[in-house]
């Protein structure tokens, strides 16, 4: 089997307009750019991020939010102590089917729940979602999910009083944050409503996705009821880059004529 061969050791000039934008989301649409021509082929390695800081004046730190961005799009794939390998010429968008609990359940296909805090928080949206007066304090867990060590979104998920009260840091050992309540406190999670927002990145999105500021985001927030109508017993808001994502729905037509 040969080896992959290197991808050229420079990237095309920037597009008109772009210095405006942070060097590592520059960095990141020229090597889309790279790839999506042909320039780096797919099977190719590209340069190492010494040579592509180098190509940029840019820290290795930059490269790598811009690197961790080509690879959760899957354009690229970073190998354990070798160069990045080009694996796809087109973005692959992960699409969700939402339908059922189980759906939830398979959005969250080999991920990982990185605890940022869990602690108690004021957060007038969430307490209006869960039906309670604004300033009631609330028991926020702060999270990362991760897939392969790349964080790929940011979720903040609140519980009313009486119930974040019997739950500590370390019950939080599931990814899927619903079967916690379950397993340590007995509470079966039946239906769930989710609105979905189209947002712009902001510094905390900055800071955890290395996303660019202004960025496209899908956010979606999720409340969940031990029955309908009944009481909120968790909201859960998610972020996303919305260049990565997808959400899919089916819509029956009611039996008969409309």
């Amino acid at each position: 089997m040969s080896e992959p061969r290197s991808a050229p050791g420079t990237i095309g000039a920037a597009p008109s307009g772009a210095a405006r934008r942070p060097l590592h989301a520059r960095i990141l649409d020229r090597m889309r750019d790279a790839i999506r021509s042909g320039e780096w082929p797919v099977g190719s390695l590209l340069p190492s991020e010494q040579e592509i800081g180098e190509q940029h004046g840019a820290s290795r730190i930059t490269v790598r939010h811009a690197l961790q961005r080509l690879q959760q799009e899957g354009y690229v794939r970073k190998q354990h102590g070798r160069r990045t390998m080009v694996i796809a010429r087109e973005p692959s968008r992960r699409a969700w089917q939402m339908e059922s609990l189980e759906d939830i359940v398979a959005s969250a296909d080999a991920a990982s729940l990185d605890i940022l805090s869990y602690r108690l928080e004021e957060s007038a949206e969430a307490a209006e979602a869960l039906g309670l007066p604004p300033a009631t304090p609330l028991h926020g867990l702060r999270s990362l999910l991760t897939r392969e060590g790349q964080p790929y979104a940011r979720s903040l998920i609140y519980f009313p009083p009486d119930v974040g009260d019997r739950l500590t840091r370390a019950d939080f050992d599931d990814v899927i944050v619903f079967r916690v309540l379950r397993k340590r406190l007995g509470l079966d999670i039946t239906d769930v409503r989710m609105t979905v927002r189209a947002t712009r990145a902001g510094a905390e999105d900055m800071r955890l996705l290395g996303c660019a500021r202004g960025e496209p985001m899908l956010a979606t927030e999720l409340v969940y009821r031990s029955e309908p109508g009944g009481r909120p017993l968790e909201v859960a808001f998610t972020r996303f880059p919305a260049d990565s994502y997808a959400l899919s729905y089916s819509l029956t037509a009611p039996h008969g004529p409309a």
